[in-house]
């Protein structure tokens, strides 16, 4: 049955705000899911063929640290580079082409045969790892409705902890038969077959299509999808343009308070949970675990996280997040303290609570983030929250080092990472202003 929509002009967040969750939507979410996964496949990817690689090319494995960090940096710079692109261009080509990045500068890594190979190809797979999670929140945001909008994004964000953890899995029967080369082809092939898959299936965001052209046909094909029948008259009023560039308006007065309390909250808090993901094992070891409950250490965490998002992004959607992050914030904190007060038996526990706060927190923020910006500035906004996010994901593992060189016990340096926690947490104070503000802006 043909549906007429017409007028001077649809609201189209509010339509999809009170329209049930459709298929179609559920199919663009999962389209976007499915690339986060492949995301945390490929990011993981150097760690699980690092001992292989270091044997066959004869390389000493405490030399691989540049090809480590030459991934984080280039998914700084790829967030803040190219995350902004979806602004200009639309989302939908941007998955396309950053699947196609990814996919091809992977299967590059499969080729290497040097240190400095290696540290190329990483740098150039991680600046399509970086702005490819801003962008599919960018998407996701803008066909999940907002009193599931939270949840739905850290439901998708959580497939880059399942996307590493399957390639944990995968990693040594693929090893086993086709060497360390063979971890990057299939993280290079299978980008490549989700661009293709991307290029058939992907729709553009509605946003989009309106802003471009009211009158395309592809607005009432999708939005008879959403509604659950055939639209047979459709006017929508064009966007009203600002004049300014995405860029711009990020920085401008309006935006730049909530920008700069995204930006702390997110970097701190990547402080303190690459910090955990990459010290722990390590941490855990010099107390006495033996090496293979020393590796499990990082799963436990995550498997935390994953509770913690799920829950904290539930909560959001029910306009009840300030006092649940400020508590994670707070129980990741106690956690931390705990190392110290409590006996080794008990890390276990502590290492769970620890992710449930920190890690299950920074879900929750990536996804709120969204909430922050327009849909025009939205990518750039999410893009360079990530990108300076990644500084203290770099930054992090870093200052731990130096604290363990000049030796600082395990119980201590872990008690100091309370610091940025409770920043964290007296910054989750002001979310309140800046979330209102963004709804007054958006209705």
């Amino acid at each position: 049955m043909a549906t007429s929509i017409a007028g001077s002009g649809i609201d189209l967040g509010k339509l999809i705000d009170e329209t049930p969750v459709s298929r179609f939507q559920i199919g663009v979410i999962a389209l976007c899911a499915l690339g986060a996964f492949l995301d945390g496949y490929d990011i993981q990817a150097i760690g699980l063929a690092a001992p292989s690689l270091s044997n066959d090319l004869d390389i000493p494995a405490a030399s691989l640290g540049p090809a480590f960090a030459s991934a984080l940096v280039g998914m700084a710079i790829g967030s803040v580079a190219l995350g902004p692109l979806a602004d200009r261009f639309g989302r939908r080509p941007m998955m396309i082409a950053l699947m196609l990045l990814i996919g091809t500068t992977s299967l590059g890594t499969a080729t290497a045969v040097n240190i400095w190979e290696l540290v190329s190809w990483r740098f150039l797979t991680g600046l399509g790892l970086g702005a490819l999670v801003p962008v599919a929140t960018s998407l996701t945001a803008e066909y999940a409705p907002r009193h599931r909008r939270t949840a739905l994004i850290t439901l998708m964000v959580c497939c880059i902890s399942l996307g590493s953890l399957t390639s944990s899995i995968l990693a040594p029967a693929i090893d086993s038969h086709f060497g360390w080369r063979g971890i990057f082809v299939v993280g290079g092939v299978l980008p490549i077959v989700m661009a293709l898959i991307y290029w058939v299936f992907l729709p553009e965001s509605l946003r989009r299509l309106v802003e471009r052209n009211p009158a395309d046909p592809r607005i009432a094909l999708q939005l008879g999808r959403i509604v659950g029948g055939q639209i047979a008259d459709i006017r929508v009023a064009a966007q009203p343009a600002t004049g300014r560039s995405s860029f711009a308006q990020l920085y401008s007065r309006t935006y730049m308070p909530r920008t700069l309390l995204l930006w702390a909250i997110w970097s701190l808090n990547l402080f303190v949970n690459f910090s955990l993901a990459n010290w722990l094992p390590t941490l855990l070891k010099s107390s006495g675990w033996n090496h293979a409950d020393a590796l499990r250490a990082v799963a436990l965490m995550a498997i935390g996280g994953l509770m913690g998002g799920i829950l904290l992004s539930w909560l959001a959607d029910k306009a009840r997040i300030v006092a649940p992050l400020i508590t994670a914030y707070l129980v990741a904190s106690a956690a931390l303290i705990g190392f110290t007060l409590l006996p080794s038996s008990y890390w276990g526990y502590l290492i769970v609570i620890a992710g449930f706060g920190a890690f299950g927190a920074q879900l929750t923020i990536g996804a709120l983030a969204a909430a922050f910006y327009p849909f025009e500035i939205r990518a750039t906004g999410l893009g360079w929250a990530s990108g300076v996010g990644r500084l203290g994901s770099i930054v992090g593992p870093l200052a731990l080092g130096v604290m363990l060189g000049r030796g600082l016990g395990p119980a201590t340096v872990l008690t100091i990472l309370t610091v940025p926690m409770f920043i964290c947490a007296a910054c989750v104070t002001l979310l309140p202003r800046f979330l209102e503000a963004a709804r007054q802006q958006q209705s």
